[in-house]
């Protein structure tokens, strides 16, 4: 079973379910999707990707997202328009959730990014098992 399975049963509505790995606040859930939800909106907007990776993993007690696209990729460091705020988004919410956001990304080389938390930070609140 995955760590956390999302079931789409309409539009806007998931079904969270605890699987190993112990992710158990639904607030840190719901905001680990959103941020995965970002990312992916981001790639289907702007990267012209062929294929997009979505791995979520545990390892050394961090919990890790790491999301990648074979795209026409970007310079970070290049200042974005007022319109561009979701990275900024991005970077904000990890840091909300006590995590770390980096992203790799090269023009005409695709994009990786990668949010990292450890994983007790997942587990402060109610579990959530249905």
């Amino acid at each position: 079973m995955p760590i956390l399975e999302l079931k789409r049963k309409g539009l806007g509505e998931q079904e969270l379910k605890r699987g190993r790995g112990g992710i158990r606040d639904i607030e840190f859930a719901v905001q680990l999707l959103q941020l995965t939800r970002e990312a992916l909106s981001n790639v289907a907007r702007h990267a012209e990707a062929h294929a997009v990776s979505v791995e979520l993993a545990v390892h050394d007690g961090m919990l890790r997202l790491t999301i990648t696209d074979d795209g026409r990729g970007f310079d970070p460091t290049a200042s974005r328009g007022p319109a561009h705020h979701g990275l900024n988004n991005m970077r904000a919410r990890a840091e909300s959730l006590g995590g770390t956001l980096t992203m790799d990304s090269r023009p005409a080389a695709g994009t990786r990014v990668i949010f990292q938390v450890p994983l007790e930070a997942s587990a402060a609140g109610e579990d959530f098992d249905r």
